[in-house]
């Protein structure tokens, strides 16, 4: 114990008369290597500091981005009733109806602002119609259905004839555009089958693409 207090004690005063023997650029030069170690390890937490910075506003970057995504509104077509003919009931009106409404899945309310829709008979799967922004204005709250809307169609005997021995088909095919509340507008293509035998319309594309 004491030989390891008496290094210390000798270490000491090794350290005491080296000091004395330092001159002004000495002092100058310690201190300036001393600054350099300091900047350095200041560089060091600072770097440490930005990352993690960095970091969290990426998260938070990412969270905001998938908010509007999780918040907005989901509307999805609902068919409410139609007098379109049945392979077994071949009797109709010269001018067939179709109603429908939509209904909003999402969780923040929505603003309707246009519809465009179509029934055509056609062989294919008619194309993706676009519709224009208007000032419909009408509100389809979270969970809630939209006011019924009316699409008309003119049926002939040619039509049925068509849809019964001819490879067409009779499609009711649509886009609906609304805004959310956060101020986005937002499009949605949907299309139906009208199936013959059953008589009704049955989805035929994916209505919904997040």
């Amino acid at each position: 114990m004491m030989d390891c207090i008496d290094k210390i004690l000798d270490s000491l005063i090794l350290l005491k008369n080296w000091i004395k023997t330092l001159n002004h650029d000495d002092w100058i030069a310690i201190f300036t290597l001393a600054l350099v170690i300091v900047g350095a390890l200041q560089a060091y937490f600072l770097r440490r500091t930005i990352k993690a910075t960095e970091i969290a506003a990426n998260a938070a970057q990412k969270s905001a981005d998938v908010l509007p995504a999780l918040e907005r509104a989901y509307l999805f077509t609902i068919m409410e009733d139609h007098d379109f003919p049945t392979r077994n009931s071949r009797s109709f009106f010269d001018t067939s109806t179709l109603r429908y409404r939509f209904k909003n899945y999402g969780r923040t309310p929505a603003t309707l602002r246009g519809i465009n829709t179509e029934i055509i008979i056609s062989q294919e799967m008619p194309k993706l119609l676009k519709v224009e922004q208007t000032n419909m204005g009408a509100i389809v709250g979270q969970e809630k259905i939209s006011n019924t809307f009316t699409a008309f169609f003119q049926i002939t005997d040619e039509i049925i004839t068509s849809l019964t021995k001819e490879n067409k088909a009779l499609y009711f095919n649509g886009c609906v555009a609304y805004e959310d509340i956060f101020g986005e507008l937002q499009t949605r293509n949907f299309c139906r089958k009208y199936d013959f035998d059953s008589g009704q319309f049955v989805p035929i594309r994916n209505e919904y693409k997040i």
